[in-house]
């Protein structure tokens, strides 16, 4: 894929999830955006629309609730990260990292590293035998 059908495509998405909003808004859905993109070299695309009910969660969300046998701390828990407070939105599909929120933008952790940035910040409970350091 071309750098201009590169730009058109961002550009689009950028529309398309600004009139998303609007239509999201009218029917009382939480999120509704623009997922991935597929695109062909005979120049068709194809965009998949990603909703969350009110008071639902997303794939990824919903992933890291299920997940309790990582001991992590609970979903939406904001954790200390270089000085800032990042909260816990979701895991990725194969589990290995968390999904921490700084504003509005996401970024990757490792499981274990929020795992011990939590204990250590007291926001989950240590393994039975274990002193904090």
């Amino acid at each position: 894929m071309d750098s201009s059908v590169k730009q058109v495509l961002g550009v689009l998405r950028s529309d398309i999830d600004a009139a998303l909003l609007v239509i999201a808004k009218k029917h009382g859905v939480e999120k509704l955006h623009l997922g991935s993109c597929t695109y062909s070299r005979a120049g068709s695309f194809t965009f998949k629309l990603e909703g969350v009910m009110d008071g639902g969660l997303d794939k990824d969300a919903e992933r890291y609730k299920e997940s309790t046998w990582l001991g992590l701390p609970p979903l939406a828990s904001e954790v200390k990260i270089n000085g800032a407070l990042y909260r816990a939105v979701g895991l990725n599909t194969t589990g290995s990292k968390v999904i921490m929120a700084l504003g509005e933008k996401r970024f990757l952790f490792k499981t274990d590293d929020i795992k011990r940035l939590a204990q250590k910040q007291g926001l989950v409970a240590l393994p039975e035998g274990e002193v904090q350091s």
